[in-house]
């Protein structure tokens, strides 16, 4: 009984040993990182799809000059949108590698949320495919305030070839959550005991501000011209 008792307090001591991890960056920045490639890539996704339609339709019509200026514009705007979905966490992600917080309560709901905020973002872009299909215009701010949910069932049950790209969407929303779920294990997961993600406190300041003025910049609209917007 004795020997099971001390079992049990040196595995109780060997839990709560600190795993140190080595990174070059700070684990949370390197989780907004994480998230922005991935949003892009996702965007990029929804921008293929309405360019292969596209190309069934209109081919002859497609210059690839002009292609290639437009998918750097695109790139360029879901940049924009990126770190306007970005800004907010990163500074809490910031805050959280200065000060070394280390609790799962603190970086779960922020993972939720911000996984609720790119779903609503892809939602609208898989939205943009029919509604460029139907009213060969993009969606923007002004046509998405004036959709009902009524349209869309009108539009879905005129056309049911619209189920596709909800079928689409989720598929695509399945593929996001899992490679979330492995952007939070290899980062956010590392900074919660027994890991250690601790880094000197001047290179975390330094390359959060470096980050916070690559987001200032990034979220500068690129262009007012109307054809690339």
């Amino acid at each position: 009984m004795i020997k099971n008792k001390v079992t049990n307090n040196i595995n109780t001591v060997n839990s709560t040993i600190n795993k140190k991890v080595k990174s070059l960056l700070p684990l949370q920045l390197q989780y907004i990182f994480g998230v922005y490639f991935l949003g892009l890539l996702f965007f990029l996704f929804y921008r293929l799809i309405i360019f292969v339609i596209e190309c069934f339709t209109d081919f002859a019509d497609i210059e690839l000059g002009l292609l290639f200026k437009s998918l750097l514009m695109g790139l360029r705007f879901d940049t924009v949108v990126s770190c306007y979905v970005l800004s907010v966490f990163l500074f809490l992600m910031a805050i959280a590698a200065v000060f070394n917080i280390r609790t799962r309560y603190f970086y779960r709901p922020l993972h939720y949320i911000l996984i609720l905020a790119y779903a609503v973002c892809f939602l609208i872009c898989c939205i943009d495919i029919p509604y460029f299909n139907y009213f060969s215009n993009r969606l923007n701010i002004v046509s998405l305030s004036g959709i009902s949910f009524s349209f869309i069932i009108k539009l879905i049950v005129e056309n049911p070839i619209f189920i596709i790209y909800g079928v689409v969407y989720l598929l695509s929303l399945a593929a996001y959550l899992w490679l979330m779920y492995c952007i939070y294990n290899a980062t956010l997961f590392k900074t919660i005991p027994p890991y250690s993600a601790k880094q000197n406190i001047f290179k975390t300041i330094s390359v959060s501000i470096v980050m916070f003025a690559l987001c200032f910049v990034g979220s500068k609209t690129p262009s007012n011209n109307r054809f690339f917007n």
